[in-house]
């Protein structure tokens, strides 16, 4: 079951269950500082800070490669699937 809302792009509430899964706490506010001052995330349709999947695993890839390492996880398909089944 992917419970992730869009095609290609991860909102904050996403990301924020991203960073909780590998990292095991995230407040949103820091998920929200982290997406739009840092990585740079646009607004769609006036409702969701986003990236692409590419940005954000680009980013764990540098930030979080041990515990993605830790857990064996090779792809952002694989990392939403093992997310969302949490």
């Amino acid at each position: 079951m992917n419970s992730f809302e869009l095609a290609d792009k991860i909102t904050v509430n996403e990301f924020q269950r991203i960073l909780m899964f590998l990292d095991g706490y995230c407040d949103y506010q820091v998920a929200l500082k982290t997406m739009r001052d840092e990585l740079g995330a646009t607004k769609e349709k006036n409702r969701y800070w986003i990236l692409s999947h590419a940005e954000v695993w680009h980013y764990l890839e540098l930030n979080r490669t041990d515990k993605l390492r830790h857990r064996k996880i090779e792809s952002m398909g694989q990392l939403i699937e093992d997310t969302g089944n949490m």
